[in-house]
């Protein structure tokens, strides 16, 4: 990759093409949601 950006996870989302990533933000923040 050539950059990065903070973003929340709706526009994390929007940017993201690969299945395998949306994949990962989607359980991260189900995680996150039980967690915090």
């Amino acid at each position: 990759h050539l950059d990065y950006i903070w973003a929340d996870y709706e526009t994390a989302m929007e940017k993201t093409t690969f299945d395998n990533a949306k994949s990962i933000l989607t359980k991260s923040k189900i995680l996150l949601g039980k967690t915090l």
